[in-house]
């Protein structure tokens, strides 16, 4: 699975979420994602996301820093195969230097436990 894939699954809302692949593999095969999420006021507003950016949200969006996803790409493939989460056009490399940089700057963004894939951009 390659930086900047975009993919959905129904989450713990059951709510189809885009995920998005910002790191490359760590030893163990692990990949580390984010998702976009809808715009409001409450959110993180460390790398708001216009609908003209990418072409798959239907409206400005933002990136959900305190729900990050670490996945083992081996299972993200075969949950792909499987059809499990679905795939989606890929981000554009400037919006992933964005999404990447905001994990970097973002408060609500778990440094401690997820900081080691910073490496890994």
């Amino acid at each position: 699975m390659l930086r900047r894939s975009v993919f959905s699954y129904k989450d713990f809302s059951e709510e189809f979420h885009k995920y998005i692949v910002i790191s490359s593999a760590d030893k163990n095969g692990d990949v580390l994602c984010v998702n976009f999420t809808s715009y409001d006021d409450k959110k993180d507003k460390t790398c708001v996301v216009l609908k003209t950016e990418y072409s798959g949200l239907k409206d400005k969006s933002c990136i959900e820093y305190n729900r990050v996803l670490v996945i083992n790409q081996n299972h993200l493939m075969k949950c792909i195969v499987d059809a499990t989460y679905k795939t989606h056009i890929e981000v554009s490399p400037g919006l992933l230097q964005r999404i990447q940089d905001g994990a970097k700057s973002s408060p609500r963004f778990k440094k401690l436990k997820y900081g080691y894939f910073f490496s890994l951009f």
